[in-house]
């Protein structure tokens, strides 16, 4: 059985925008002062999500690679989908955090 869809409600966006901070204040949060960028990219980064759409973040070395203890905190301790490249790739519609 397919569940109906629904509309977003004023709420919902609400959430949303709050769950989306909070996604940005922990990235940064974890990053410190590492010589890392990390974008939001994804649906939300192009306001296409829906209701349980996740955070795709992408994080980008200045130099080498992202250090992978970064990588597992943000992976261990929140919900975010985390992504790591030497160098963004061009079709990649992102925002920078």
């Amino acid at each position: 059985m397919v569940a109906a869809h629904r509309e977003r409600t004023a709420a919902d966006i609400a959430t949303e925008r709050c769950s989306l901070e909070e996604a940005r204040r922990l990235t940064l949060s974890v990053i410190g002062s590492a010589p890392v960028r990390a974008y939001l990219f994804g649906s939300r980064a192009v306001g296409a999500e829906q209701r349980y759409s996740d955070i795709d973040v992408a994080l980008e070395a200045a130099e080498g690679s992202v250090d992978p203890l970064i990588i597992s905190t943000l992976r261990e301790t929140t919900w975010l989908v985390v992504s790591c490249w030497l160098s963004l790739p061009q079709a990649i519609r992102a925002q920078r955090w």
